[in-house]
């Protein structure tokens, strides 16, 4: 694994043995195959804690061009879970092309709700035909579909379970006060 000479920590794996090292202080190897089971079930919890909230992570939505807010984190974060609670082996998500984990954004989710699974067609199948399908429309052409009266109602019963929950009027109330 090649390292870059910027970074002071860096990382090693090989197997069950993942070694830190440190610049110009040493290096420290953890044997993963030592761990107890109570470790090994903390660090899956943490890493996961971790994984799902740095899907939040962005700074701005990739289909609208403004600042993200908390319902955009919130959405990156549930496409994340949606993910892995599919029981999928796969540890990303394949992206469309944008960051912050926009998996063919909000048209990506109405579609694969409204036409779902072929028949023998598993979920991880579905999810990459839907967005091949929403990679090759335009932004104009994306906009339609959401506007599409079918499509729209389902899109508003995705917003709407993706906000349950988050104080609006609070938010409102502060976006009054600025």
């Amino acid at each position: 694994m090649e390292t870059k000479k910027a970074r002071v920590i860096t990382t090693r794996i090989d197997g069950n043995l993942v070694t830190f090292e440190v610049r110009d202080a040493g290096n420290v190897t953890l044997d993963l195959s030592k761990l107890a089971d109570e470790v090994k079930d903390r660090a899956m919890i943490h890493g996961m804690v971790q994984r799902v909230s740095d899907a939040a992570a962005m700074s701005r939505n990739d289909e609208t061009g403004k600042p993200a807010s908390p319902v955009d984190k919130l959405t990156a974060m549930a496409r994340l879970v949606d993910h892995y609670n599919s029981g999928t082996h796969l540890w990303t998500m394949n992206r469309e092309g944008g960051g912050g984990g926009n998996e063919g954004g909000l048209l990506g989710q109405v579609l694969m709700r409204a036409y779902g699974p072929k028949s023998g067609e598993t979920s991880d199948a579905h999810r990459e035909r839907i967005l091949a399908y929403v990679k090759k429309r335009t932004p104009k052409e994306r906009a339609a579909l959401l506007a599409e009266p079918r499509l729209a109602q389902i899109a508003v019963q995705i917003r709407e379970e993706q906000g349950k929950g988050v104080d609006t009027s609070g938010m409102l109330d502060e976006l009054d006060s600025l």
